[in-house]
């Protein structure tokens, strides 16, 4: 291993080498951020806040959108059709019943349905007035629930012919009833009006108690 001495020749020497090393340095040009990089910079920063008001605003346009009065005036009128569908179907097959229990179900039910459709019938057509058919639901919402009521003719029309109508009946009808109570607390939820709460209000509390009423039946014709 070599060993440099400490003589005056070498100490003179690091001396030199260091004053020229700071020389140098010195010498060198400090690097400053370009405007360019600087506009860059700037620029790249508004588009991401940009973008982020922008995807904002969106949001919650789409909140507006889905949850403003045309929306809320789909459901009511949906729940119109579905109103006035249940009751066709209670008016058809109640008759046919042998569970007084049932039945008794039926009128409740059908009374509740009575009471509330020419109710939401007035309010949806004073709100809606400017459509030329204010109760008629969207396409999309009308068939499905045309597809709906066909469906659950049909197999109460077959249940009828097997002699199990009162079993499937009960089962369709809470499917109903559980449905409008869905329907209702969604509409209540997107439609503040105290003029509509005043009709639905009721109308769910009454549905509570039958949907009470159609866990605790008891099918006895099996």
């Amino acid at each position: 291993m070599v060993k440099f001495s400490s003589s005056p020749c070498y100490n003179v020497l690091m001396d030199n080498f260091e004053y020229l090393q700071k020389i140098s340095e010195s010498n060198r040009p400090v690097k400053k951020p370009s405007k360019f990089s600087q506009i860059n910079g700037s620029l790249i920063l508004k588009i991401l806040v940009g973008g982020i008001l922008a995807s904002a605003i969106l949001i919650v346009i789409g909140i507006v959108i889905n949850t403003g009065p045309a929306r809320a005036t789909d459901v009511a009128q949906q729940l119109y059709l579905r109103i006035n569908n249940v009751n066709k179907v209670i008016s058809t097959y109640n008759k046919n019943l042998k569970s007084s229990q049932l039945r008794s179900i039926n009128y409740s039910l059908s009374g509740t349905l009575t009471n509330t459709a020419p109710q939401l019938s007035s309010y949806i057509t004073a709100t809606n007035s400017g459509s030329k058919s204010p109760l008629a639901p969207p396409n999309d919402i009308l068939a499905y629930e045309t597809s709906m009521d066909t469906s659950i003719n049909g197999a109460l029309a077959t249940a009828k012919l097997n002699g199990t109508l009162d079993r499937i009946y009960s089962s369709q009808i809470h499917l109903q009833v559980s449905l409008m109570l869905s329907l209702t607390s969604e509409l209540l939820e997107r439609d503040k009006d105290p003029a509509l709460q005043t009709i639905l209000d009721p109308f769910y509390s009454n549905l509570n108690v039958i949907e009470q009423s159609l866990n605790n039946y008891s099918d006895t014709s099996r």
